[in-house]
């Protein structure tokens, strides 16, 4: 027997018990009238009705699906196109540059609460630092409450995850970049090419493998957020900063629609699963094209 094939079997079991069973679970739950406030024994098969609840119910799967896609979209791009420049500039600190890396990581390591409850408090209308800087330069009444406005509420969820998320992106950018050979750098330097062609020429194809898998998986991460946007908006105002986590949520914890509620997650889970799937084989494609055109 192949001892590869025999060591394998533990880590299949424990991927099938954490996620496979737990989503055939949720999709038997979703073609049921399972409710918190009905006894077990008394669920009944109801088919596609829970589906249409999860998809119907104010303000709509779709919306919050939407608004989860959209930001995990803009912040994956925007941690992974800055860490490309500051990992890039990082990399040539060579005094300290470990203990640079390291304190980098700080922000990443909080538990998301913790994070959120930060943020929260920084934000806070009455005592908060930065309603306090507002009003120093002459800012006055709903000026200082910046939650209280759907727009810029979203700005600071997008600032609050990539504060947390950047640095992370960019120690690993940073450290792939510093411990490259530096054999085709130095060859283009030799053929006199520039700054801005080396990074070009050279940097940038050899980061975008990297950068391509942190992008899809910040991307990911980013799908699920959930924990930062209930402690700092809670969904507000209104639900017009509500995204996916926070919609199932509701429908389980305070509707206490348990199928529905599965029916979402069921909906959630294919569609993080189909797009994570094309993601991974786009890169995969991408880099054996470049290894066969290099070859």
């Amino acid at each position: 027997m192949n001892p590869s094939k025999h060591w394998s079997w533990p880590a299949m079991t424990l991927m099938a018990l954490t996620g496979v069973l737990p989503f055939v679970f949720a999709v038997v739950l979703s073609f049921s009238d399972a409710s918190m406030l009905v006894d077990s024994t008394r669920w009944q098969w109801t088919g596609g009705q829970a589906y249409r609840t999860a998809w119907s119910w104010q303000p709509g799967l779709p919306i919050a699906l939407a608004r989860s896609l959209a930001f995990a979209v803009v912040v994956a791009t925007l941690e992974v196109g800055a860490s490309l420049v500051a990992g890039t500039l990082l990399a040539r600190q060579l005094i300290g540059r470990p203990w640079l890396f390291a304190s980098l990581l700080f922000a990443s390591l909080l538990p998301p609460m913790i994070v959120g409850l930060t943020w929260k408090y920084l934000l806070q209308p009455d005592y908060g630092a930065i309603p306090h800087l507002l009003r120093a330069i002459g800012a006055t009444g709903s000026a200082t409450v910046l939650l209280g406005n759907t727009h810029v509420a979203w700005v600071m969820l997008g600032l609050i995850d990539i504060w947390q998320w950047t640095p992370f992106v960019t120690v690993v950018i940073g450290s792939v970049h510093a411990t490259a050979p530096r054999r085709s750098a130095e060859l283009t330097l030799l053929d006199g090419a520039g700054r801005w062609r080396r990074a070009r020429d050279v940097v940038l194809p050899r980061l975008l493998p990297v950068a391509s898998v942190l992008a899809a998986i910040r991307f990911v991460v980013a799908l699920k957020t959930f924990e930062v946007v209930e402690v700092v908006t809670g969904g507000g105002p209104g639900f017009d900063t509500e995204m996916f986590g926070q919609y199932l949520w509701r429908l389980m914890f305070r509707e206490w629609n348990v199928a529905a509620a599965s029916a979402g997650a069921v909906i959630g889970y294919l569609l993080v699963f189909g797009m994570s799937g094309a993601i991974l084989l786009f890169v995969l494609k991408r880099d054996s094209d470049r290894t066969r055109t290099q070859s």
